[in-house]
């Protein structure tokens, strides 16, 4: 473990970079281990809070554009895909801001609660 530690040290910026893509591309167990790391001072608080929340955010962002620039692409090329874009957007048509609020809310809390537990 204090090989780890000093190597999380030594490379801080490289774990900052990584845990910013991750987050970009899926939130999970990491921004809690670097929230562990940074609560012994392995790690700025600061640095592990501005990548895991812009991470997140600029991940989403991207995720929209990608699928608004080709989401009609791929759910031509991929019939299945385009079976569950049906489907949500027959949700989002029948229950529209709940909808959108049901499928945000997961991601909130789990984000939230990395912080916290750091």
């Amino acid at each position: 473990m204090d090989a780890l530690e000093e190597w999380i040290r030594v490379n801080s910026y490289l774990v900052y970079g990584i845990l910013f893509f991750y987050c970009a591309m899926k939130s999970g167990a990491l921004p809690l281990f670097a929230a562990i790391f940074a609560s012994t001072d392995d790690l700025s608080i600061f640095a592990v809070s501005a990548a895991s929340f812009l991470g997140g955010y600029l991940g989403d962002e991207a995720r929209f554009y990608l699928a608004r620039r080709y989401g009609d692409y791929l759910t031509s090329r991929l019939p299945r895909l385009g079976v569950i874009v049906k489907r949500a957007e027959g949700l989002l048509a029948r229950h529209g801001a709940k909808y959108i609020f049901c499928t945000d809310i997961q991601k909130v809390c789990e984000r939230s609660a990395h912080f916290r537990s750091g």
